[in-house]
């Protein structure tokens, strides 16, 4: 056989078989749920914005264009049906309060109106019957644990220790509350049970915070300073089944990540400043190193501001 014609005929099917395997190995999950997360320029600047994307429509909305009665919104969550979401802003009476808003008739709800004092961090119970938060009533000095009740407006508060109480967000099952108690360097992260407390992580001069329970397996994904030394934010998993905690293998001490939500068992969609000074939306694999900006998705997604407290429903 002539050599030359060898030679040829391996370029091409090198050419032919490069791109198929690069393009297979660079395939992304393909989602059709709905993410809600907020985007603001600066905390401090109280311009917060919630945002709707819809990836089975490729549709972008900013929800807060269309209320009114709130500034500064954020940290939303999807009832369990998605039919609405709960999330934290400021009213007109400058007072953080928790509020509930639906989509079909477009109706937003002040929860916490005629209680005076601080309200934040709203979550659903895994039933949508209830929503925990953390309330400071006004001339108070540290934020205790509540439930609102959907049905009846009845408030229950779990906590009474002289210490902040942040943070909760319900189990799996909807029996317990993991939370975070104390702040800044101190903070740990706890469970609520039958009115009893019991502390799950702590670690000396460490911020530990954002707890946040995967729906598919129960186990709680949350935040943490790398060290004591570096307080760039990692997430951590805890399973409450064996009690194992381990460092996600997508951290990097470099650049903070934070705020997980899932997406499915194997993918979560974080927080992160990998690609700036800004924090961007990413989507992750919980078991790999990889990381996707959003922006593969839609080109709008991360815009320059800082993006952050996501959540997916499917």
């Amino acid at each position: 056989m002539n050599k030359r014609r060898i030679i040829p005929l391996l370029l091409c099917t090198l050419l032919f078989f490069t791109p198929w395997s690069s393009a297979k190995a660079t395939v992304r999950p393909s989602l059709s749920g709905k993410l809600v997360f907020h985007r603001y320029s600066d905390y401090d600047a109280e311009d917060s914005k919630l945002y709707l994307y819809d990836f089975s429509k490729g549709s972008l909305t900013c929800l807060s264009k269309n209320m009114t009665g709130v500034r500064h919104a954020m940290n939303a969550m999807f009832s369990p049906d998605g039919t609405a979401i709960t999330f934290m802003g400021i009213s007109d009476e400058d007072q953080w309060d928790i509020y509930l808003y639906t989509f079909q008739d477009h109706i937003l709800k002040n929860l916490t109106a005629s209680d005076a004092g601080r309200h934040e961090d709203p979550k659903f119970s895994p039933d949508g019957k209830r929503i925990c938060f953390k309330s400071c009533p006004e001339g108070k000095e540290y934020a205790q644990l509540y439930t609102y009740r959907l049905s009846t407006g009845k408030l229950t508060k779990l906590t009474h220790a002289n210490t902040e109480h942040s943070m909760p967000y319900f189990s799996k099952t909807g029996k317990c509350i993991y939370y975070v108690r104390g702040d800044g360097k101190s903070s740990q992260i706890w469970k609520y049970k039958n009115g009893k407390n019991s502390r799950i992580y702590k670690r000396t001069n460490v911020e530990c915070y954002y707890p946040i329970v995967a729906k598919s397996t129960g186990d709680v994904f949350f935040s943490r300073w790398y060290s004591a030394d570096n307080h760039a934010d990692q997430i951590y998993r805890y399973r409450p089944s064996t009690g194992k905690i381990k460092r996600l293998s997508f951290n990097n001490p470099d650049y903070d990540t934070s705020d997980y939500c899932e997406v499915s068992k194997n993918y979560g969609i974080v927080s992160s400043t990998k690609d700036g000074d800004t924090y961007d939306l990413f989507l992750v694999s919980v078991n790999g190193k990889k990381m996707t900006n959003l922006n593969t998705y839609y080109k709008e997604f991360n815009s320059g501001l800082q993006e952050l407290g996501a959540d997916y429903h499917e």
